[in-house]
C-alpha cells in the first residue's frame, strides 16, 4: 500500500488508544503533512493542523507557530525577492497594475493561471478550492 493511500486512512480513521483503563480519542481528521527540501536550516518540516510539529498552545499566535512553507512565508520571500531587484526587471504581469494582496499576484501571474489551469483540466478536476477570501492576505 503506498504512502499516500496509508495517509489516507490514518487521518480518516478515529484513533482509540487505551492506557490505565483510560481511552485517549484523536481527532477522526488530523492532519499532517511532512515536507523535504534541499535547505541546509531546516531541510524537513512536519506539520499537524496547519503548525509545525511541537508547536504549543501558548505559541500558536507567534511567527515561530507558521511552517516555513506555507502560502504566507512563501508569499513573504516572494515579496523580499521583489523588492531586491529593480521594477523594471520584473515580469510585465507583475507591473501593469499596483499588487497588494496575494490574490493579486497570483491572478496577475498569467503563465502560472495558464499552467494551473492545464493541470487542473487533465490531473486536479476535483481539486478542492478555497473561499476566495482565504488569499487576500498581505
Amino acid at each position: 500500500m503506498g504512502l499516500q493511500r496509508q495517509g489516507e486512512i490514518f487521518i480518516k480513521t478515529a484513533l482509540e488508544l487505551t492506557e490505565n483503563r483510560r481511552v485517549l480519542t484523536l481527532e477522526p481528521y488530523l492532519f499532517i503533512a511532512i515536507s523535504w527540501s534541499a535547505v541546509p536550516e531546516q531541510p524537513l518540516d512536519v506539520t499537524a493542523n496547519g503548525f509545525p510539529q511541537g508547536t504549543t498552545k501558548k505559541r500558536m499566535g507567534s511567527l515561530q507557530a507558521r511552517s516555513r512553507i506555507s502560502k504566507v512565508e512563501l508569499f513573504r520571500s516572494f515579496q523580499k525577492l521583489l523588492s531586491s531587484i529593480s521594477e523594471d526587471k520584473w515580469p510585465d504581469s507583475l507591473r501593469v497594475q499596483k499588487l497588494e494582496t496575494y490574490q493579486e499576484y497570483k491572478e496577475a501571474a498569467a503563465a502560472y493561471q495558464e499552467a494551473w489551469s492545464t493541470l487542473r483540466k487533465h490531473a486536479f478536476g476535483s481539486w478542492i478550492r478555497n473561499p476566495p477570501d482565504y488569499h487576500q492576505f498581505k
